[in-house]
């Protein structure tokens, strides 16, 4: 069974993919089809396309089944975002990442950036990105909320597990499910965003930029809600994980009349809540026949 709450998953398992001729488009295995594509920093089709051994178990019996950035900073852009991501107010972004270059040579990498339009330099919305030897998550406005010092040569010549969770109270960042930082939460929900890329900071000139090179990425996914650490856990091995809960609307609920229309008041009477659900409960279960032994 799917998990509702997964929004976006790229495999990255098309190892026969090849370039030329436009956009190089990717598999969505979320079941929402998202529109996703490689392109370089710039915006054009890649001029090249690379791929590596997988972490996944289960991938292509040749092994391969990862998607290699190496120095031409090929980025894995998504768009055409489904309304989940919209009306959320908590999302986590979750992927498999493998540096295999001294950090002397290369000391600025991103690994997903969330922005509003689907030209590169457009508005931000939140970066996560390493520079140098510090792990960081920007805001739009260009605030740090977590910081903290990451060695990459800890990291070098092996796959790692990096997940961002941006919950309500607070954003973490769990490195191969433990966690790793833990910062303030977004000042602006991240669901104003309508393009998510991996492997690419925003374009703001065309020599000043930042993107990740000499990297290795696979399994990348979007859930529309703050995954729990056991949650996290469950993914490592590239299955679809524990199914996360997902509130249902009930067709009971009735637009409240108080305030805004759309906007839920809690103390409006007019509202189906659990309790008028457990005080029927409690009388269908006086009034019924009780359930044969």
């Amino acid at each position: 069974m799917a998990d509702p709450s997964l929004v976006m998953w790229l495999k990255l398992d098309e190892t026969q993919t090849s370039v030329g001729g436009g956009d190089v488009v990717l598999a969505d295995s979320s079941g929402y089809g998202n529109y996703t594509r490689v392109m370089t920093y710039t915006g054009e089709p890649p001029t090249d396309l690379h791929w590596a051994d997988s972490p996944c178990p289960g991938d292509p019996a040749d092994g391969y089944g990862a998607m290699d950035i190496p120095e031409n900073g090929n980025v894995i852009e998504v768009t055409n975002l489904p309304d989940e991501i919209f009306h959320a107010q908590t999302m986590t972004v979750t992927l498999w990442w493998n540096n295999y270059i001294d950090k002397a040579e290369i000391e600025t990498g991103t690994f997903v950036e969330g922005v509003e339009g689907d030209a590169p330099g457009g508005w931000g919305k939140f970066w996560w990105d390493w520079q140098g030897q510090t792990m960081q998550v920007w805001d739009k406005f260009d605030n740090v909320i977590l910081k903290r010092g990451f060695d990459t040569d800890a990291y070098k010549n092996k796959w790692t597990h990096m997940a961002l969770v941006m919950a309500e109270d607070q954003t973490i960042v769990y490195i191969n499910g433990e966690v790793f930082a833990t910062g303030q939460a977004m000042r602006v929900p991240p669901n104003d965003c309508d393009t998510i890329r991996f492997g690419a900071h925003s374009q703001w000139g065309v020599d000043d930029y930042r993107t990740l090179r000499n990297s290795k990425i696979d399994d990348c996914r979007i859930y529309d809600m703050a995954m729990t650490q056991a949650g996290i856990q469950s993914i490592m091995d590239c299955s679809g994980g524990i199914l996360s809960y997902v509130p249902l609307k009930s067709i009971a609920n009735i637009v409240p009349k108080v305030g805004d229309e759309g906007v839920y008041d809690p103390n409006n009477i007019d509202v189906v809540n659990f309790l008028d659900y457990a005080v029927f409960a409690d009388s269908w279960l006086v009034s019924s026949p009780p359930m044969p032994e």
